[in-house]
Order: C-alpha cells, then structure tokens, then sequence
C-alpha cells in the first residue's frame, strides 16, 4: 500500500512519524541529513511502485490454489529429487530434499499440487529431456511449475524463469600438458 498523499511529503514532515531506529538508520548514514530533510522526499516504497514480491503478496496470490505440478524425474546426484514407482497403487514416489522443500512450502502457503504429466506437444519438441519437456509446458501454460535440480540453459531460461539455485554442480576440464 502506498499511501500517495505521503508522495509529496517533505522528508522533514515525516520525522515525527517515522520510527525512530529508521529515522536514526538515516541520521547515521548520509553525511548532509539536515539539508536533505528539507529538500528530500522520503518514500518507503516508490510512490506508485509496488514490490509484488512481498511474501505476503505471494502467499495471498497461491492462498487455495490447485497448482499444475511437473517432476521431471530422478536427480543424478541421488539425493535432491528421487523417484520411484509405487508398484502397490501405480502411483509415483517422491524422495529428497526438493520434495521436502515443497512439503514445507506448500503447508506454509496453503495450497495444493495436482502432479500432472508433461503434454505430449514438449515430448515431441525435446524428446531427448525431460527437464526441458518440464520448463516448456510452464511456459505454455501446461504447468504451473516444476520441481527438480534443474541446469538453467540459456534455452531453458528463454522459455520461463527460475527460482535462485540450491546448489550448483561444478565442472572442471583436465588436460594433459
């Protein structure tokens, strides 16, 4: 919320209800406060700019919400992303640290997952991946979002967005002299 009659508040009209650590925060570190309060205007947000990546906000837009849920399958690393064949009810179990991940993110945001098989229009275009088969339904609008330890290819990053890394695997190239 932006209050937009503060917008045109001078800095110095916002002393006496700004919270005095903040206001202290500000004293402390700008060499010319005193001049700058006369001058200034101060606006905690940007007037007009809303930062839509509030947790709150997020949490208020997925609040109920069924999502589309993609697993590429197994992690080679064996502990980020498992996969197994339920043989009992042919369902498909999911083991490791992303799916405990989501576990913890799904109870906190309240929402729930519908696993839902990548579509057969992204099978046909990358057969050869089913990280990118993943990444292309979300960007048809097939999926809402995938979980697994994905490399984020500049072909991949083209289609949709990530979230920032867990881990990062390293390569190293050795040659002989």
């Amino acid at each position: 919320f932006v209050d937009k009659d503060n917008c045109d508040l001078p800095y110095d009209s916002f002393n006496e209800t700004v919270v005095p650590e903040i206001r202290d925060i500000y004293r402390d570190a700008l060499p010319n406060f005193d001049v700058l309060q006369k001058i200034a205007y101060l606006s905690f947000e940007t007037c007009g700019n809303i930062n839509s990546y509030q947790p709150e906000k997020v949490r208020k837009n997925i609040l109920g919400l069924e999502l589309r849920t993609g697993y590429p399958g197994s992690s080679s690393d064996g502990y980020t992303l498992v996969v197994q064949n339920d043989t009992l009810n042919g369902s498909k179990l999911f083991f490791g640290s992303i799916p405990h991940f989501e576990e913890k993110v799904r109870a906190d945001n309240k929402y729930t997952i519908n696993e839902t098989a990548v579509s057969e229009k992204s099978k046909l275009m990358y057969p050869d991946s089913s990280y990118t088969q993943c990444v292309h339904d979300v960007a048809l609008g097939e999926l809402d979002i995938c979980f697994g330890a994905f490399w984020m290819t500049t072909e991949r990053l083209l289609m949709s967005s990530f979230t920032n890394s867990i881990y990062d695997d390293s390569f190293f190239l050795i040659v002989s002299r």
